[in-house]
């Protein structure tokens, strides 16, 4: 399996690319994540940590969609050992995808 790195567009086209999320985005990140997950504000705290977590666990990542330099969009995917399915280890798994509306 290729390393990804965490620096540079994950994906990239003429048309959109996923970017990783710096720490300098969380704000952004976190308000596309209350949108769709919408949680309570009790879990304000576990929402904080698990971002830090994604960010610095090498079999996470999480990135931005962007088009035309804007945000539009965040995924969040995590290299999984068992997913239903599959027969092989390590498969990339699509834990969350937003795309906010036109």
């Amino acid at each position: 399996m290729k390393n990804i790195s965490k620096s540079e567009p994950y994906y990239s086209c003429s048309e959109f690319q996923l970017i990783p999320i710096e720490k300098t985005d969380f704000e952004q990140w976190q308000t596309f994540r209350q949108t769709l997950y919408q949680p309570q504000p009790k879990d304000h705290e576990f929402f904080q940590q698990e971002m830090h977590k994604i960010d610095k666990h090498k079999d996470w990542f999480a990135g931005f969609i962007e088009i035309k330099c804007q945000h539009v969009g965040f995924f969040e995917l995590s290299i999984r050992n068992v997913v239903d399915g599959c027969l092989r280890e390590r498969v990339a798994y699509l834990e969350g995808l937003y795309i906010q509306p036109q």
